[in-house]
C-alpha cells in the first residue's frame, strides 16, 4: 500500500507499506494507530497517527499540526493514506497510485514549506 510518511524532523517521503498492513502502519507511527481527518487534507485522504503519542510524550510533528488545524497537537511520525472501500465494501485504507502520491507530496510541500522530501527506505 502506497502512502506518505512525515517525520517529526519534517521529512516527507512516499512509502510502500508491506503486508500485514496494520503491523506496517503501527511500526511506521510507533504504536497503536488512530485515523484522523485533518482540515488541511482534502478527501479521500486521512492521517494516521500514534494513538498514545501524547501520553508517550512523542515529539511534536509541526507539519502534522499545520495539516490538522485543531487545538490538539499532532505528535510522532505520521502517515497520510487514502480512504476507500475494501473488496467486501467496508470502509478501509486503499493504496494511492504512484503519480497520485507524487502529486499529493508536491502539494504538501507547497502548503508546508518546512517539509523536505526524501527517498523512502523499502518496507517502511
Amino acid at each position: 500500500m502506497t502512502g506518505i510518511r512525515i517525520t517529526t524532523q519534517n521529512v516527507a517521503s512516499i512509502i510502500e507499506l508491506t503486508e500485514p498492513t496494520l503491523d506496517a502502519m503501527q511500526k511506521a507511527v510507533g504504536g497503536y494507530i488512530e485515523r484522523i481527518h485533518p482540515r488541511g487534507l482534502k478527501p479521500p485522504y486521512c492521517m494516521v497517527v500514534n494513538e498514545d503519542g501524547i501520553i508517550l510524550e512523542l515529539p511534536i510533528n509541526f507539519a502534522g499540526c499545520m495539516l490538522y488545524q485543531a487545538p490538539s497537537p499532532i505528535v510522532g511520525d505520521l502517515l497520510i493514506l487514502k480512504d476507500g472501500f475494501n473488496a467486501d465494501g467496508e470502509p478501509d485504507f486503499v493504496s494511492m497510485e504512484a503519480d497520485e502520491a507524487l502529486e499529493l507530496l508536491a502539494e504538501l510541500m507547497y502548503k508546508i514549506p518546512l517539509l523536505q522530501a526524501e527517498e523512502a527506505e523499502p518496507d517502511a
